[in-house]
């Protein structure tokens, strides 16, 4: 179980990369046009359907934050230190490619920020 502390730097870390996302040009961009598209779409709402899509395939967005990206290389290096522990776990893990990894920790770090930004905008 994760400590109090290690919990509250970690939500910290997720309100700046938050932060930070809904700060780029064209998540800005693409908020106000779903907002303009959906007029009863609350704010929240908006800001959920952005992590979304940026999230499912926009990466350039995403990459472009410094936070964001330096979580997914340590998570990178994280899962190779794990699996080349040993031959058995090498050999288990050889049909996992980057981009799964790269998929996994992403999705986890979406439904962190979407976490996040119903803290921040409920």
């Amino acid at each position: 179980m994760k400590s109090e502390k290690e919990m509250e730097r970690r939500a910290n870390v997720y309100s700046i990369i938050l932060d930070k996302f809904l700060e780029h040009p064209k998540v800005k961009e693409y908020i106000e046009k779903i907002s303009k598209e959906d007029r009863s779409l609350s704010k929240l709402d908006a800001i959920i359907d952005a992590i979304k899509y940026f999230f499912d395939g926009e990466y350039e967005v995403i990459l472009q934050i410094d936070e964001l990206f330096k979580i997914i290389v340590e998570a990178i290096k994280y899962e190779v230190d794990a699996i080349t522990i040993n031959s058995r776990t090498l050999i288990y893990f050889m049909d996992t490619s980057i981009r799964e990894i790269i998929d996994k920790y992403l999705e986890e770090i979406s439904l962190a920020l979407i976490e996040t930004a119903e803290e921040k905008y409920s």
